[in-house]
């Protein structure tokens, strides 16, 4: 979700992240080392972000997939405008450990469409959610987007400290 970087960064190969038989050992050992857990956390975030930019790709050639949400498209702009007025909004959200778990099984899902008492669309909708959430915490004047809401109601924008009940169906979610 971040801008293109510049062309002779683009050139240079996909970033990686590194940890030595050193570092594994001491983090089985208990020995915790802020640097060693920084390039963790900054490993797991870009695994979310490939997963996010995966799960845009597939929304973007299946867009029926978002039943009646806007396109994915929408929460990923969203969420792409947020980023660049506050990156740490963003990643706080990104962060949490549900966004990685719900990426990945939407990926399985979308890609292999196992049975599920729920629709994917509410699934996709979290996405939504995310980006909802991200720019409350940036503190956005106003950030529609259109969530799911399960079983009647869902407190929309959790993350943020700032909740909304809504009802229905789907709702359309103006956050202030």
């Amino acid at each position: 979700m971040r801008p293109a970087p510049p062309v002779a960064a683009a050139r240079s190969g996909p970033g990686t992240h590194r940890l030595s038989a050193r570092d594994v050992d001491a983090l089985s050992l208990g020995a915790i080392d802020p640097d060693i857990v920084r390039r963790l956390v900054d490993a797991e975030i870009s695994y979310r972000r490939i997963a996010f930019r995966a799960l845009l790709d597939f929304l973007r050639d299946q867009p029926a997939q978002s039943g009646p949400l806007t396109s994915a498209e929408v929460a990923w702009d969203l969420l792409v405008e947020v980023e660049r007025r506050d990156p740490a909004a963003v990643r706080t959200v990104l962060d949490r450990p549900f966004a990685g778990a719900w990426a990945a099984r939407l990926l399985r899902r979308l890609r292999a469409r196992p049975h599920d008492d729920v629709p994917l669309w509410v699934d996709v909708g979290y996405l939504h959610a995310m980006a909802a959430a991200a720019a409350v915490r940036a503190g956005a004047a106003a950030a529609p987007t259109r969530l799911s809401l399960e079983d009647g109601a869902r407190h929309c924008c959790r993350s943020s400290g700032r909740t909304r009940r809504l009802s229905g169906t789907t709702s359309r979610c103006v956050t202030r």
